[in-house]
């Protein structure tokens, strides 16, 4: 990967051998993006405005981009995991905010220095926007794929991590070039594939799915979606020998075919899913039989034979199958005649499970063999493997109807039961064929003969396509970085930043909300830590006064504890009222002059009387 011009006054830290110079340019075109980057990250960040940086201008904003990208650099250079995926995931998420922001990137090339602006060619918000994501962003994560990866192929390889962040720059902010995106597809299905060895099912299921949606239907990644499917429900039978573990392997067969017929009503014309089918329902009925479900192992076979007419041991299960039925029912007529012939004699559960099992018999099966369904499942297998053909012998057009290859298939089928695997009679049945089939006679007579010919000598692959495929890589100027032999520092996430980062957001506003609710309390204990002191001297007061009658000692006491207020209730309070209420009527009835009465009867009235004013905060 070429480095950029770097700038006297960077913020970067100079660069070691483990440790990346800065993004990369490929083109010539872009010879200045280099200093145009750099130069937006002139002047240091204090902490506080790295945390603010997206509130500061738009030129500061990708600044604050770029020393993202340089922190997680230096981390995963340093093998510090936990501290470089944070810095990734603030750099994506601060790509991807700004990157629908014209204004940022407009105000970029204006800042670019005089000498970068006038040579080579004129840079563009959009050529700046789009070199940021591929040639800074997506060639960093692809060389430390290529680093980390090494000769170790395990799925659990750090450099499989940075295949996710390739994906999400691809999904979530924008495309990437032709080139990058098709090495980005080799390189998932290669992961998907090493997932797939060490039967990592869900992560290969996730990566099968994202090759599907985000980088082409093709085959090939319908191949592989298909296939964990197939060999994750197979990996999890238990293959028990009592009854309830063979009905539980039969529920995940039956799922697991739910999931493949699924991928069949969206993808029809693949061949491998119908014989992925016929081995699920294979041993769905196997499963079944053991679990005593004779009537409908019965039709899981027929099901995989009509996936698969040529299913290895499908035939002599199947015979194996009617013949356990014929001895059901010969063992329940037997046994009904016991119960019959014995007095007060019934059949226990089991028994009437095999009487109910003798009743379906071979009822289901043959119901399913006459149905609608059965006579699809024939139809869209022959439709399939006729489109396999038509792609493997690139007849035109490509993109055939399904008449076309109806008719194509039929022809084909008849032209090898006349010729009855004699090659030298395949012209003449061909011809004979197309007699039948009159809308077959627009095709490659030779291609057709040709096709027949390998059939009978057993060298053609019947489900072959030759679909293009991309086999595009990733641009070769990519050069993969240079790590530490072991971790250099501490590794975790940065406290400061993480604080103010969008990870773990309701935890933290939790544990904020937490804090106010405790700072609160501890306010609240030391307010009323003070008021109780001032309560208990009041109190002990009132008691003093109390005893020795006199009244306005009383009723002072009782003002200052009653001012005094708690936010817990006081047992107190009533017995300090009802001794208020008492001095004061005993004060008022001895000449006490009108106006002091008048005023201690209001500071009453506040304390005691008016209900808003209580003594207790509750």
């Amino acid at each position: 990967m070429t480095k950029l011009n770097q700038t006297s006054d960077r913020v970067f830290p100079v660069a070691t051998s483990t440790v990346y110079d800065g993004p990369a340019t490929a083109t010539t075109n872009h010879e200045h993006v280099g200093q145009a980057a750099l130069g937006l990250a002139r002047g240091a960040f204090s902490p506080f405005a790295r945390v603010i940086a997206i509130r500061l201008s738009p030129i500061r904003r990708l600044g604050r981009l770029l020393v993202l990208h340089r922190l997680a650099v230096e981390a995963e250079s340093r093998r510090l995991p936990r501290r470089a995926d944070f810095f990734w995931r603030e750099a994506i998420r601060h790509l991807e905010s700004l990157w629908r922001d014209d204004a940022v990137w407009r105000e970029a090339i204006a800042v670019q220095p005089v000498d970068s602006r006038s040579s080579g060619a004129a840079l563009t918000a959009d050529g700046f926007r789009q070199a940021v994501l591929c040639e800074l962003f997506a060639d960093t994560h692809w060389g430390f794929y290529q680093a980390h990866l090494g000769a170790d192929a395990d799925s659990g390889n750090r450099g499989f991590t940075h295949l996710d962040y390739l994906l999400q720059l691809a999904t979530r902010i924008s495309p990437l070039d032709g080139g990058r995106t098709g090495g980005l597809a080799i390189a998932l299905r290669g992961f998907a594939a090493t997932c797939l060895r060490q039967k990592r099912w869900d992560r290969a299921e996730k990566v099968a799915s994202a090759l599907i949606e985000q980088f082409g239907d093709s085959e090939e990644h319908q191949n592989l979606l298909a296939t964990v499917i197939h060999h994750r429900a197979i990996d999890e039978m238990t293959n028990g020998d009592d009854e309830m573990a063979a009905r539980q392997d039969a529920e995940r067969m039956k799922a697991a075919a739910a999931r493949l017929e699924t991928l069949r009503a969206r993808f029809g014309r693949n061949t491998l899913l119908f014989d992925l089918l016929a081995g699920i329902h294979f041993r769905r009925a196997v499963a079944l039989a053991n679990s005593g479900g004779l009537a409908d192992a019965l039709v899981a076979i027929q099901m995989a034979q009509a996936f698969n007419p040529a299913l290895d041991g499908a035939v002599e299960a199947r015979q194996k199958l009617i013949q356990l039925m014929n001895q059901l029912h010969e063992q329940t007529r037997a046994l009904e005649a016991r119960v019959a012939a014995t007095a007060n004699a019934t059949l226990n559960d089991k028994g009437r499970q095999m009487v109910r099992e003798a009743a379906r018999g071979f009822g289901p099966v043959n119901a399913f063999i006459d149905s609608p369904e059965a006579a699809r499942i024939v139809g869209d297998r022959r439709i399939a493997h006729g489109h396999a053909i038509w792609r493997s012998l690139r007849l035109s057009p490509t993109q055939a109807s399904n008449e076309q290859v109806g008719a194509f298939y039929a022809a084909l089928t008849a032209m090898l039961e006349r010729a009855g695997g004699d090659a030298a009679k395949l012209e003449a049945a061909w011809d004979a064929a197309i007699q039948l089939r009159p809308e077959a006679a627009t095709i490659d007579r030779a291609a057709a003969l040709g096709w027949a010919r390998r059939w009978i000598d057993g060298t053609v692959d019947q489900a072959a396509d030759q679909t293009a495929n991309d086999a595009s890589e990733w641009p070769a100027e990519t050069a993969a970085f240079e790590l530490a032999s072991s971790p250099r520092g501490r590794d975790g996430e940065p406290v400061l930043e993480w604080i103010f980062s969008a990870d773990a957001r309701w935890a933290k506003s939790a544990c904020a909300c937490a804090m106010v609710a405790l700072c609160v309390v501890l306010i609240l204990f030391e307010r009323d830590y003070g008021d109780r002191s001032v309560r208990d001297a009041a109190f002990a007061r009132l008691v003093e006064a109390r005893a020795a009658g006199d009244y306005v000692r009383i009723m002072d006491a009782a003002e200052t504890f009653l001012s005094s207020r708690l936010s817990v209730a006081d047992v107190r309070e009533s017995d300090v009222k009802a001794a208020y209420s008492e001095a004061l009527v005993r004060w008022v009835t001895e000449d006490t002059p009108t106006d002091q009465a008048e005023r201690r009867a209001a500071r009453y009235r506040t304390l005691v009387l008016e209900p808003a004013s209580g003594g207790s905060r509750q």
